[in-house]
């Protein structure tokens, strides 16, 4: 009879023991960082959800001639809270749900008044973003036709949270005289 030989037990005890080993030290290495890193950033945008809004009182959420005009506000957050806000993104919205977007941050050196360009409705104020309980009246030019805007928080991480407000732009003419100045 041929003799059979196969694992002992030791030694498949001791590979099996080795393996858990190295599945442990294999998610104790990139698992759990992967996991913890982006357990903290996803709860980044929690006090921006309701940041920025769409203000009516000074009658410019509009548009006419290809000039579109929206008044943002900040919340009266304060603190650390507006420390971490980089500025915003308009999102206009045409009617075939095709989009143009543009950032709004401290510091912004690309506006204007030339087509996808943003500006202040006053051209000799620096395109800002508003602080906390502040209004910003702001200008876009675009031959296309947009019927709404939405606007999303950026973070000094650079990290982009979700939308915090919309508003239909489609019928409203604007009451205010908006020039490209």
């Amino acid at each position: 009879m041929i003799r059979k030989k196969g694992l002992s037990s030791v030694v498949a005890t001791v590979s099996l023991i080795l393996l858990t080993f190295a599945a442990v030290g294999i998610i104790a290495e990139y698992i759990i960082p992967l996991v913890k890193d982006n357990l903290s950033d996803g709860g980044e945008c929690l006090n921006y959800r309701d940041y920025f809004s769409f203000r009516d009182e000074l009658g410019y959420n509009c548009g006419k001639n290809g000039l579109y005009s929206v008044s943002v506000g900040a919340s009266p957050a304060g603190g650390e809270t507006e420390k971490k806000i980089n500025g915003f993104v308009l999102v206009f919205i045409e009617e075939t749900g095709d989009s143009s977007d543009v950032e709004v941050s401290i510091g912004s050196s690309d506006f204007g008044m030339d087509e996808g360009m943003i500006r202040r409705v006053n051209t000799s104020l620096k395109l800002d973003v508003p602080k906390s309980g502040e209004v910003r009246t702001y200008v876009y030019n675009s031959s296309k036709r947009f019927i709404s805007v939405e606007i999303y928080p950026k973070l000094m991480s650079d990290r982009l949270c979700s939308l915090t407000d919309s508003i239909k732009i489609e019928d409203v003419v604007c009451a205010n005289i908006l020039t490209v100045e």
